[in-house]
This record gives structure tokens, sequence and C-alpha cells, in this order.
């Protein structure tokens, strides 16, 4: 018995020291070899200049996962920008599959990208920077050529940290900027036809549509879930979970790329929120009506944008929102008399984006302060040439209503 438990120890702590030593001194003997074949594949597989300092193989990196990491990693958009980077960073990381060192062919499953920024450019006519890839060669030259191609990307994880992302669209207009961004994806990527794990967190999200701004230096986090089909460039979100500041919103829906533009189908809803988490999501700008104001209250919103759109055609896709606020509470500075029993039923609508079709009704607004009452309807339709169409009943003294909303810039009475 002793000796044979001997012998499996022997057995054991060569096995173990064995491990050791491949650990250690695999990335001493191959960096250079590994390097090589990511450069052949680089040329071969991207239309768009590749460039880096010096590169390093280590397990320790991102342990246990075995990298080379690329210093100085810089790599350039495709035409009309094609003089500036769609990646830079100081470190972009490859995951490399063992078992493909010893073979031909290098696979790459995993990317790892840290303190670097992505910047990704769409001019007016919908042309993006980031279609680095060459066209795919024909079955028989992919056939004879697998030898020689030095890598494969197979990708099984993304991880960003501390990036910084730019998503420029000058078709739309839209941009959105992300900073002390962290994203962590999974999946297959390498089937036509997956699943997307991803888990987003930033410190900084910013979002301006047609040169406003709606969202500023927003905290982000989501929990998503996408199936990605390759074969007709359609994207469906299936689970999005995300926290903008403290509103929980979800997010449902279908982005399919079309031959001059996009197919979209993206619903969004906020279920029985409460209202000051609301307010914690809008622009900076409006945050400082709201400073000594305590706002409670229950919500829900509903957004939906559906339609094509092209900047060829002129197509654009169509806006709804809804929101309803109920049992709502407003005083400012804590005023004597608060604003209680605040009611909303907002519906607005933008068909095709066009602000001549502007449809808004407030069919109602209601508050209480004490025993007086404010309630009152709104129609509008258009915006060029508005339709209007209102009805308001009050009993009210607006002393007391401007104390309550904080209305500091201006004086009522009576």
């Amino acid at each position: 018995m002793r000796k044979w438990l001997l012998k499996r120890l022997m057995i054991a702590g060569c096995t173990l020291l064995g491990l050791i030593l491949i650990t250690f001194l695999l990335p001493y003997f191959f960096p250079e070899f590994v390097a090589k074949k990511i450069k052949i594949w680089s040329n071969k597989a991207l239309a768009t200049e590749v460039n880096f300092s010096k590169a390093r193989l280590s397990f320790f990196n991102h342990f246990p996962s075995l990298t080379l990491t690329l210093h100085d990693f810089t790599l350039k958009g495709s035409a009309p920008f094609s003089n500036a980077n769609l990646v830079a960073a100081n470190e972009v990381a490859l995951g490399i599959d063992l078992r493909s060192v010893f073979a031909s062919q290098i696979n790459i499953n995993q990317i790892f990208l840290d303190k670097g920024k992505i910047d990704i450019q769409i001019s007016e006519d919908g042309q993006a920077n980031y279609n680095v890839y060459k066209a795919e060669p024909d079955t028989a030259t992919a056939t004879t050529n697998t030898d020689s191609a030095g890598a494969s990307l197979k990708l099984e994880n993304i991880h960003l940290d501390e990036t910084e992302l730019v998503y420029n669209d000058r078709s739309l207009p839209l941009t959105v900027t992300a900073k002390g961004f962290h994203y962590t994806g999974s999946g297959d990527l390498s089937k036509a036809i997956f699943d997307l794990h991803s888990e987003i967190k930033a410190d900084s999200f910013k979002l301006s549509y047609g040169g406003e701004t709606y969202i500023t230096d927003k905290k982000l986090q989501a929990d998503l879930i996408t199936k990605i089909n390759t074969n007709s460039l359609t994207l469906l979100f299936e689970k999005n979970d995300l926290l903008i500041n403290r509103l929980p919103v979800q997010l449902h829906g279908i982005f399919e790329f079309l031959k001059d533009g996009y197919n979209m189908d993206f619903n969004l809803r906020s279920k029985e929120t409460d209202l000051h988490d609301l307010i914690t999501a809008l622009p900076q700008e409006y945050l400082k009506y709201f400073d000594n104001t305590e706002i409670k209250g229950h919500t829900e919103i509903e957004a939906s944008l559906k339609g094509n759109y092209s900047a060829a055609t002129n197509d654009m896709p169509s806006l709804l929102f809804k929101m309803i606020v109920k049992d709502g509470f407003v005083s400012h500075n804590k005023a004597a008399l608060p604003a209680k029993n605040l009611r909303l039923n907002l519906d607005a609508r933008l068909p095709a984006l066009n602000t001549d079709s502007l449809y808004i009704s407030i069919d109602s607004f209601f508050f209480n302060i004490e025993k007086d009452y404010f309630n009152s309807v709104i129609l509008v339709r258009g915006l060029n040439v508005p339709y209007l169409k209102s009805s308001l009943q009050a009993d009210m003294d607006l002393g007391n209503m401007a104390a309550a909303f904080g209305l500091k810039d201006m004086e009522f009475k009576g």
C-alpha cells in the first residue's frame, strides 16, 4: 500500500511539475512563432492596417488563458474613414487555444482590451468604418490556403475594461459615448447563428440625437442576451435588462441590416418604477430644477421605434412614447403645502420621425394642494403649424403652487 501510494504521489508530482514548466517555458519558446501566425492572419483577413510595437506570450496576464499581448495596438477603419483608428489601445491581448499552438493554425478564441478606445464612425450616406474584413474567398481557394492562413478567429469571449466607446452615425444623426466602459460577452461567435450573453457597465453614458442631448453622464448597467444571425445580418434582443442611473428598463426587439439601411423594431418598457428613479435618468441640465425637491410616486414608461431607415430613400422609423404617473408627490424645499395626488397620462407619437405628424395627448394632468386642485387635458397635432386643443379647470392658490413646485424665477399671486 505504501509503495502504491508513493508511486501515485510521484506521478502526480511529475505531472504538476510538468504543467508548471509548460506554464513558464512555453511563452518563451513560442512568442515569435505565434506573433508571426497572427501577422499572417491579419494580412490575409483584414482589409485595413494593423500595427503593434511588440508581442508577449504569457499565461499570467489573463490566467489561466494563454494570451498573446500586442503592445501599442492600432487598427485602422475602413473607407471613408481609413485615415483614423477604429481601435487603439496600449494593450490588446488575444486568447490562444493552447492545443492550436502545436498545430499549423493558431486559433484565437478570446479578446481582452484594456484602457483603449473604440471609435465607430458612419458617414451621411451610411458608410461605416467597421467593414474591416476582406471578402470571403471561394471554397476552393479557402480549402487550399487553410494551412497558410496562420490563424483563425473563433471567438468565444470578449472582455473590454476601462474603455472609451464612441458611436457616431451622421446619417441618423445619432451619437453615443460611453466612458469607463466594461463589457464581457460570451458565445460561439464562429457559428452563423449564436446567442451572445453580455454584461455591460459604463461610468458615464451619453446619447444625442439630431444635435439634442437626451442622456448625459449617466451610469449604465445591462444584462443582455442577443441572438445573432450572420447569414441574414439580424440581431434579436431577447433579454435585455438595463439600469440607467437608478431607472430599470427592459428592451426587446429586432435590428436587421438591409442593403441600404436598417430595419428596426425596438420596444422599451419600465413598469411600476419609482418616480424619483425616473427623474435621475433625465439630462443634467434638467436635474438642476429638481435640486432640493422631494419627489415620490409610481410611473410606467413604454417606448418603441419601428420601421425602416434608409438615407438613400429617406425612409424613417416611427417613434412612440407613453408615460403614466400615479400617486405623485412634489415638495420643493420642504414646502409647507406640497403637491399631492399627482396623475399624468401622456401619449406621444412621431410617425416616420416627421415633426409635421407629431401627436401629443395628455388626457389627464391632475394634482391637489390641500383642498385646491388643478386638472387639464391637452391635445397637440403637428409642430410647424400646430393644431391645439386644451381644457383646464382649477381652484388653486397660485402662491402655494409656486412654492410646491419651486418656481423661483417668477412671482405668482392670486
